[in-house]
């Protein structure tokens, strides 16, 4: 990973690797977690905004039109980013 990781983080991936027992090297599967963490993060940052817009619109929310609404733009959102 370009040379970065600390001797801390190496030993606990080479840990891994070891009672993983699968043949991956530290590099394989260190890149696999870095690939986790960035797709974990961009959930994250996804589902804040959303909960953040929705929080917004519920307190103006009256009707049943207007929750269905807010629904259908929920689920909208949640199958664009391929989390429905």
């Amino acid at each position: 990973m370009n040379n970065t990781a600390t001797s801390e983080e190496i030993d606990s991936i080479q840990l891994e690797c070891d009672i993983r027992n699968k043949g991956k090297d530290i590099l394989t599967l260190a890149t696999k977690q870095v690939n986790k963490a960035k797709a974990y993060t961009k959930i994250v940052a996804i589902i804040n905004g959303m909960e953040y817009k929705t929080l917004q619109k519920v307190s103006t929310i009256s009707t049943k039109t207007e929750i269905d609404t807010l629904l259908a733009y929920l689920k909208k959102k949640l199958t664009r980013y391929y989390l429905l």
